[in-house]
Order: C-alpha cells, then structure tokens, then sequence
C-alpha cells in the first residue's frame, strides 16, 4: 500500500472470467450509472477518493480481462496490489469452478498472501425466468450463497459478497471492505490474516466510505473530466488494439 503524503493509495485489481460482470461492477461503483446499452471493452483504471478511519485514501480500481488471450499479459497488472476481488457470475457455474482452477492458481504465482475477496456477480439473474430456463435446458442451477460462502472459506478469502450491478445491491460494501482489507494487511501479520479468514467470510462488513471522488484515464467513459497526471497500464489499450486489429483484417 503506496503513501503519497497523508494520503494513502490502495490498489484493487478485480480477476475473473469472462463475461462474469466486473466491468459493469466498476463502472456502476465508480460512476453510479449501470450500462445498460453498451459495456464497453475499453476500461482503464479508476481513481476513487475515498475515506477509511476519517482518512483520505486513494483507491485504484483495476480492471483486467478474463479471456485467455490475455494469460500471458494480465499478469502484468499484479505487482504491488493490496486486494484482489475475484468475481464469479451465480448463474455461470464455470466461473465458479474457474476460480479455484485457474485464478487462484495465477494469482498465487505471483502474490501468494494478498487477501482476496471473493464476490459472487448477477444475483439478480437467480430470479431471471428466461435465465432459469437456459439453464434448466442444460440441467444446471444457480450458484447458491451457501457455495460462495463454502468456496471462500476453502480459497481462504478475507471476505465474500453477492452483489447485483444491475440492482447495486451489495456493490458499495465489497469495495468499502477491500480498503478494509488493504489496511488490515497492513498492520497484521501473514499467520494472523489466515486463521481469521474463514470466519470474516461469512458475515462481511457493511461499512461504507463516507465520501467519494472519482477520476479516470478511461477513453470511453465520461464520469469526470480531470484526468490524472500519468497514465497507468492500461487493460484497455489492450483491448482496443486487440479490437482494431481484427477491423483491418476484415
């Protein structure tokens, strides 16, 4: 966790599979509005304000892409993080089973002991009739909060969440617990992060930042018009160039 004066910066990168919702996670926390028409591919890192004990903290809010195209370069976005929030969609059960098999794995190669959180994307799908009936037709069922809460113990997340991007239900108390969790790391050993893990994942808190202030590098979203004086790595350059290429090849 960086110091800039007395202000503390904490940095979140959010993992997953995907299509699982992250984006629309971020974008909802960060600028209050829910995409509805179009998630853009093009998300960079966010710079939040916020406060933690009547502190200022600089939360930085990284986005990363889940496809397998970017094994080899997401990676990069992973030094120095505080928490990572891996994310899973309650109606998708691969990005259940991908956590363990997969994110983990690829986190723990290069940050074992950071905390993570883990939260569980789309619960407002769990009540979707014409999702019931897609999964119905391959003999699948929504995730349960009991699977999530039973994963996070065995992964040994700090915390768990079920959220709804669509709704906002649940989307202020994962990131007001992630700056939680960085501060926590912080000031306790590795040994006594574990043993209280399982216990913390079951019943998270809901304190929330009293205030916020939200900046971007991002070009496809408008939230706010300062930008910050450097520009960070960027997932969604990535993406862009990624996307453009494949215009040219047309």
């Amino acid at each position: 966790m960086a110091t800039s004066g007395i202000k503390k910066t904490v940095k979140v990168v959010v993992v997953g599979d995907g299509a699982v919702g992250k984006t629309s996670l971020l974008i909802l926390y960060t600028t209050k509005a829910f995409p509805k028409d179009y998630v853009p591919t093009v998300f960079d890192n966010f710079n939040c304000l916020e406060t933690y004990d009547n502190k200022p903290v600089n939360l930085v809010l990284w986005d990363t892409a889940g496809q397998e195209d970017y094994d080899n370069l997401r990676p990069l976005s992973y030094p120095q993080t505080d928490v990572f929030i891996i994310c899973y969609s309650v109606v998708k059960r691969d990005s259940l089973d991908n956590i363990k098999y997969k994110w983990l794995k690829e986190i723990n190669l290069t940050n074992e002991g950071t905390p993570i959180i883990l939260v569980g994307t789309k619960t407002d799908l769990r009540e979707d009739k014409k999702t019931l009936q897609q999964l119905q037709e391959t003999n699948q069922d929504p995730v349960s909060r009991e699977e999530g809460i039973a994963l996070a113990k065995e992964i040994g997340a700090v915390q768990f969440f079920e959220c709804s991007a669509l709704t906002g239900n649940g989307v202020n108390d994962i990131f007001a617990n992630a700056i939680k969790a960085a501060f926590n790391k912080s000031t306790s050993s590795p040994s006594a992060s574990s043993k209280s893990s399982s216990s913390k994942s079951s019943s998270p808190s809901t304190s929330k930042p009293s205030s916020k202030t939200t900046t971007t590098t991002s070009t496809s979203s408008s939230s706010s018009s300062s930008k910050p004086a450097e520009k960070k790595l960027s997932w969604g350059l990535f993406r862009k160039k990624d996307k453009d290429e494949k215009k040219t090849t047309k």
